[in-house]
């Protein structure tokens, strides 16, 4: 199976991906990471190749600030479901017709991913990569959620709720309403084989 990880952040994006692709390449899988170029050295500490997309990102320490989750929603916003979406869809669409994938596996953050496996008709799963359980809320994202489906040829909204934090398209995130738990349900193994 080809197998395609993405990220759209800084080091904490690929980080939690970085582990599922190492098993799927030792259980025989294809696999391709691609995310921001400044974040090869990671890729590589993992014994994977790093295919740059989207935006590149800047490591940068900070001093540590209160909690400010206005400021936070506002680059979700702004960053993830804009500019940085717009940039990596593209990219992730023309990386397709090179790698040529079955599944793309995608840090939650990575709406441009999402939007690219929509267009190609192939399976994303979305892996949660904030601590916080995730924090992307439907409302806030209706917007620019809208206009980067438009963009790309695609129909409605990014859904909300813990589906919607998979960048689902509202129209097949079923009825559960937003912000409820999705139930438990058995791990399957998707790639066929031992599981990860």
């Amino acid at each position: 199976m080809r197998l395609l990880f993405t990220f759209a952040g800084g080091e904490g994006h690929p980080r939690p991906l970085l582990p599922l692709a190492r098993a799927a390449a030792a259980s025989g899988h294809s696999v391709v990471v691609s995310g921001a170029a400044s974040m090869a050295r990671v890729a590589a500490s993992a014994g994977l190749e790093l295919v740059p997309s989207g935006p590149d990102v800047v490591p940068q320490r900070v001093e540590l600030r209160p909690i400010d989750m206005e400021h936070e929603y506002r680059v979700v916003r702004e960053a993830y479901a804009g500019r940085f979406a717009r940039a990596r869809a593209a990219d992730l669409l023309a990386l397709y017709e090179r790698s040529r994938p079955d599944v793309l596996v995608r840090d939650e953050f990575d709406f441009g991913a999402a939007i690219a496996a929509e267009r190609l008709g192939i399976a994303c799963v979305s892996v949660l990569v904030n601590a916080s359980g995730g924090f992307v809320r439907a409302a806030r994202l209706d917007e620019p959620g809208r206009r980067l489906r438009a963009e790309f040829g695609l129909r409605g909204e990014l859904a909300g709720g813990p589906r919607g934090e998979r960048g689902l398209p509202a129209e097949s995130a079923g009825s559960q309403p937003a912000g409820e738990r999705l139930p438990a349900e058995p791990a399957r193994d998707v790639l066929g084989g031992d599981r990860l």
